[in-house]
């Protein structure tokens, strides 16, 4: 790990309180009814076992799948041998698995996973079981120090392998940063969004056209559903050809809510021949929000809109108005492009140019060429995880 990235993660673990899954309760009891992957990383004597060792305590129907298990004996005795660690990997991954079938509420893999390529078979079995994932580590003011790592450490690793494993620590940078919905709310939304696109063809127009221009006014015929179990709504989206914004990365209030409940309320849904997306109102986030309009985005929304012929008028968007989740897609669509479609619609509708329907759960706007944005008469409010993919 480069030195400065070390001396800044240092500083802010010093900043930082104890973790919400740790001591708010409203997150406590969200996690106690969902399902949740910790994938637990530190060099040895950073705190990492009593980190898992706290979260078994408090969530009970919880398997800690350690490292520690494949290097100690039938005497209790541990004796790590540098050759076997593809193979405690391996080991790891089959304990989770294994308690993953059995469904374990809470499931921890807990070992120093020192890179990227480590962890991403855990994120991907957390994904394949549909769990929510969070990588987390001891928040201890000595778990960069050499020294204090050395007198801590509980199996007599040598300073000099302390100080190896520290140098081959990795940064890992996430692809984003979201609030997470666990799996029986994830169905919950697209059930609603179903019944949303349900009520739209109650408009005779929408329903002509979705029929004239997809030859199908079908929801199954005209989207694909590609993560029904596994929703999220992004905070912050990393761009891999340029350097990570390393202020939000490193910032307290971040690293402070990463695996904190958060409510998130849907106000809406836009439907489009191409995307099925609901609208999200975000209240209490702070600074996490960072995944507003950019220049590009913004052009894209004006060639493909004729209405818009006047930059000024994404001014007139309130605070994080682009904040969605992404239900449904046309095959092959990217997925940012729901996002659009959204603001599209919400700038229709500041100009006023819509036919209006009301049906028993929502106000409906028709803004013609199948595009319709449905205003739910009482919004719903659906817990969610802040939390990174990776």
């Amino acid at each position: 790990m480069q030195i400065e990235n070390l001396h800044r993660l240092s500083k802010l673990n010093l900043e930082l309180n104890d973790h919400c899954f740790l001591t708010d309760s409203d997150t406590i009891n969200y996690l106690k009814n969902s399902k949740i992957l910790f994938i637990n990383r530190g060099i040895p004597g950073s705190g990492k076992s009593t980190l898992a060792a706290r979260i078994s305590q408090i969530y009970s129907d919880s398997e800690i799948c350690e490292g520690d298990q494949f290097f100690t004996d039938q005497f209790g005795v541990y004796k790590f041998k540098r050759d076997k660690v593809k193979e405690c990997q391996l080991f790891i991954q089959q304990k989770v698995i294994q308690a993953c079938k059995l469904g374990k509420k809470c499931v921890i893999a807990d070992d120093t996973h020192l890179s990227y390529e480590e962890i991403e078979p855990l994120i991907r079995i957390g994904k394949d079981f549909n769990y929510l994932v969070l990588l987390i580590e001891a928040r201890s003011s000595h778990k960069f120090d050499v020294d204090k790592l050395h007198e801590l450490c509980r199996h007599n690793i040598s300073k000099a392998t302390i100080q190896k494993k520290l140098d081959a620590y990795e940064l890992i940078i996430p692809r984003f940063y979201a609030w997470f919905f666990n799996q029986t709310d994830s169905k919950s939304i697209c059930s609603l969004a179903k019944t949303c696109f349900s009520q739209c063809l109650e408009i005779l127009e929408l329903k002509t056209s979705f029929k004239n221009t997809k030859n199908s006014f079908l929801f199954e015929d005209l989207y694909e559903i590609r993560n029904q179990d596994q929703l999220h709504c992004t905070a912050k989206f990393f761009d891999q050809e340029v350097t990570f914004d390393k202020e939000y990365f490193f910032d307290t209030e971040v690293n402070q809510s990463m695996g904190k409940m958060f409510p998130i309320e849907i106000v809406g849904f836009s439907v489009t021949h191409r995307s099925v997306t609901a609208d999200v109102r975000l209240r209490n986030v702070g600074n996490l929000w960072q995944n507003d309009l950019n220049e590009k985005e913004m052009k894209e929304i004006m060639d493909n809109k004729n209405q818009f012929s006047d930059k000024t008028i994404f001014d007139r968007l309130k605070f994080a108005d682009r904040a969605h989740i992404t239900i449904a897609l046309e095959p092959n669509l990217n997925a940012y492009k729901s996002g659009l479609d959204l603001i599209s619609l919400k700038l229709l509708r500041i100009n006023k140019s819509y036919t209006n329907l009301a049906t028993d759960d929502f106000n409906l706007y028709y803004f013609g060429e199948c595009l319709c944005y449905a205003k739910l008469k009482k919004t719903v409010k659906i817990p969610s995880l802040f939390a990174a993919q990776y």
